[in-house]
């Protein structure tokens, strides 16, 4: 999440599109010209991956080009401390428009994804025969990464129907949060984890090897 306090996700599945905010540390123009390149990360010195891919960059940096390769996919960014903000739009990889964005003016990014699936049919017609478990999977999926990053406010909403699916408050770990999600009998089993070294650092909640949790449960809470 880089140093971002807050992510908002707001979705509209009938019309295809999504938009996502952060008030991170935006991102710069020399940036924002390789982004949706492949193989373009700005991920790649945080654990010194040099050493153990061998040169070799796998699939980071790939979800900007592989996304603008089925929708028209806008960025919006202004890196904290520069004067201007900027715009890209690429599609099929491509850029088709890069310059400064006098709309935005404080720091952050905003990624917004029109025309989702413009040229798989049948993915888009799979998609608009069930909004519903679209707008839950994604839910899900904003859930797993607040829980991973406690200390960021997460917020899902629908853009048709109005409704906010998700809402985080921020705390210094995620064990409210996994109370909220899953409830009290899930999150009061729970055994936290800490373990550190050079590299990076672990920590968490994981269960006992005797614990047995009930999917319903999970389920009916994320419902």
């Amino acid at each position: 999440m880089g140093c971002s306090f807050q992510v908002d996700v707001f979705i509209n599945v009938r019309a295809c599109y999504v938009k996502v905010e952060d008030d991170g540390c935006g991102i710069t123009r020399e940036g924002l010209v390789i982004l949706g390149q492949k193989y373009a990360t700005s991920k790649y010195h945080l654990i010194n991956e040099a050493e153990h891919d061998n040169g070799e960059v796998s699939f980071k940096g790939e979800a900007l080009s592989s996304l603008s390769d089925i929708s028209l996919v806008e960025v919006r960014t202004k890196a904290r401390g520069r004067p201007n903000a900027y715009c890209k739009i690429i599609k099929g990889s491509k850029c088709l428009f890069l310059g400064i964005d006098d709309q935005r003016e404080a720091a952050g990014t905003t990624v917004i994804v029109r025309d989702l699936f413009y040229n798989q049919p049948v993915r888009r017609k799979c998609m608009h025969s069930s909004l519903k478990k679209v707008l839950h999977l994604v839910k899900k999926c904003v859930l797993r990464i607040a829980l991973a990053h406690p200390q960021v406010s997460f917020k899902v909403a629908d853009i048709e129907s109005d409704e906010e699916l998700l809402c985080t408050v921020p705390c210094s770990n995620p064990l409210p949060l996994i109370s909220d999600a899953f409830g009290d009998s899930i999150s009061n089993c729970l055994h936290e984890i800490a373990s550190s070294d050079e590299v990076m650092i672990l920590s968490g909640y994981i269960s006992g090897p005797s614990d047995a949790f009930s999917t319903k449960v999970s389920t009916d809470k994320n419902s």
